[in-house]
């Protein structure tokens, strides 16, 4: 059955309005017109900094306009398609985005570019592929409680938090915004398994060693913090916070997946369990 709005010239121009309004945080994400201390880090000059804020209205504007819209349809029958194959695409985002977040500073800490031109690209462009596939998936009602336990606004809000405190004391590479997410993922999702409460919970740990360090003038770790004004440190930190959400997925739809096979089978019988002759 068509939706009613479907073709409509009001649900057209909302659909062209929240397009337009991603193109402006595209644009301010490329121009810079304004610039801050660095938050994020993802090649070369290119990141997250906080002048980058300005762009957070037109993000929430173009969420709110696009969300019942026919690009939104549009992804979650796409996603719903994806799904019937066997892949789960929240998984895959979160496994490709923050594997990219970690190579980031891998290839920035051991100097790659300097080798091979233009390799830090790579890990830039996974990191870009997997958080778009992410934030498509998140388009799906409820996504964001199956995946993080809390809607959507308390883990950015969260992150957010974090990293304007960072921002006070950023090239001292302290990593106060991955901290948090993981304290609060750890508590989210330790509820629902163990797995997630022993590795978030040794994320944090580690994490709040590293803000710890950031406080203290350790001479043998002030290179690695400082680079990219702290921000490589913040890359890595929450690209290895969204991995280990990304694993733990992936496991819970295997197991998931393998008791659903085992009911049935206790329901149906082996195959050849009607055979008379047996």
């Amino acid at each position: 059955m068509t939706s009613t709005t479907e073709g409509h010239p009001g649900d057209l121009l909302r659909t062209l309005a929240g397009l337009v309004a991603l193109v402006g945080v595209l644009v301010v994400f490329v121009i810079e017109p304004f610039h801050g201390p660095v938050l994020l880090s993802l090649a070369g000059s290119h990141g997250l900094d906080l002048g980058d804020v300005v762009a957070v209205p037109l993000a929430l504007a173009a969420f709110f306009l696009l969300r019942g819209s026919r690009c939104h349809r549009w992804t979650i029958r796409t996603q719903n398609a994806v799904k019937q194959t066997g892949w789960d695409p929240m998984a895959i985002g979160l496994l490709a985005g923050g594997s990219g977040m970690v190579l980031v500073q891998v290839f920035r800490e051991l100097d790659l570019s300097g080798t091979v031109p233009h390799i830090g690209v790579v890990p830039a462009a996974l990191t870009a592929a997997g958080l778009t596939v992410v934030a498509l998936a998140l388009l799906e009602p409820g996504s964001a409680d199956e995946t993080f336990g809390v809607p959507l606004a308390v883990v950015l809000g969260v992150l957010g938090i974090g990293l304007l405190i960072d921002a006070t004391d950023g090239p001292a590479g302290s990593v106060v915004g991955p901290t948090l997410l993981a304290a609060l993922l750890t508590i989210t999702l330790g509820r629902r398994r163990l797995a997630a409460l022993w590795s978030l919970g040794l994320l944090t740990v580690l994490f709040f060693l590293v803000d710890l360090s950031a406080l203290v003038d350790l001479r043998f770790l002030e290179a690695d913090r400082e680079l990219d004004g702290g921000g490589l440190m913040r890359t890595g930190a929450l690209g290895l916070v969204l991995l280990v959400v990304g694993v733990l997925r992936l496991s819970q739809r295997a197991t998931t997946s393998s008791n659903t096979h085992a009911r049935t089978t206790i329901v149906t019988g082996p195959t050849n369990a009607t055979d008379p002759n047996l």
